[in-house]
């Protein structure tokens, strides 16, 4: 069998692939970050989350694991390790999940692929593999355009009087949360990005509102700004994968195009296309 993971900070969507490269099981659990995990992080997930693709672990015999912080080969490494001990006969594969959305956005095409969801990454991809890659950083330092960090600048600003009375108001009518609560989220829980992206949605249900849409296109502008104008690309499409992406499509296509670039697909999520590339389907 072959086991195919696409994993983010927020979820991971598992794909089982029978002998035959048939879909057999299909199933998402909580979000990993090789960067930040801590030692057995990845094994508890599977145990606590997908029980029966654990049972399973002998028969299968590859792993194709795409992962948020599998950007270095010792963070591809450790996943590799760690994965062997619930799949010892498997041949198994970290790789980015920026290869991940190249393989899905690109196919054999050479373009610029983007992740938009709770955290944020692009890349350019000649067909085959990355040639140049911007760090995205973290959403300490970067992931401009992410989930988390537009959540961190939306609560920021809520903490701050930077918003208009009427969007402060429905702000907290929907998150009745002080900033004790806040500030104990953000710097003493675990994932305080993903707590950060949980707020995206207000963005989305409130786009309409001209301040919250001038927002959100700022945000996009930086992103685009600060990563994709250093690839000196402009003849290649710009593809996007992620929820953000998503929810946000007509404001990432308006400030893409201002700014000279020309947008191309966009797609929740690569697990489908991935699907296709291991199966050779």
């Amino acid at each position: 069998m072959i086991l195919i993971a696409d994993g983010g900070s927020t979820k991971i969507e598992w794909a089982l692939l029978d002998e035959d490269r048939t879909l057999r099981l299909r199933k998402n659990t909580p979000g990993y970050n090789a960067a930040m995990a801590s030692p057995g992080d990845l094994n508890n997930i599977l145990a606590l989350h997908f029980p029966e693709l654990a049972t399973m672990g002998r028969n299968v015999r590859e792993v194709h694991f795409y992962g948020a912080g599998c950007g270095s080969e010792a963070c591809c490494t450790r996943v590799e390790k760690e994965l062997a001990d619930t799949f010892p006969a498997a041949e198994i594969s970290a790789k980015s999940d920026m290869l991940a959305a190249a393989r899905a956005l690109c196919g054999d095409k050479p373009g610029i692929a983007c992740i938009l969801g709770t955290g944020s990454n692009s890349c350019l991809y000649d067909g085959k593999e990355i040639t140049a890659n911007v760090s995205p950083l973290g959403f300490i330092l970067g992931d401009e355009g992410s989930g988390a960090v537009m959540g961190r600048g939306l609560i920021g600003g809520m903490l701050k009087h930077q918003f208009s009375e009427d969007i402060t108001r429905i702000f907290h009518e929907k998150y009745p949360v002080d900033t004790a609560e806040i500030i104990e989220n953000v710097y003493r829980r675990p994932r305080p990005n993903a707590y950060l992206a949980s707020f995206a949605p207000f963005l989305s249900e409130n786009i309409s509102h001209p301040e919250i849409e001038e927002f959100v296109c700022a945000e996009f502008e930086r992103f685009f700004t600060r990563n994709i104008a250093a690839y000196g690309r402009d003849d290649l499409q710009v593809h996007f994968v992620g929820s953000i992406a998503v929810h946000f499509s007509d404001q990432l296509k308006k400030t893409a195009a201002r700014l000279g670039l020309r947008p191309g697909n966009i797609i929740q999520a690569p697990m489908g296309a991935l699907i296709s590339y291991h199966s050779g389907k």
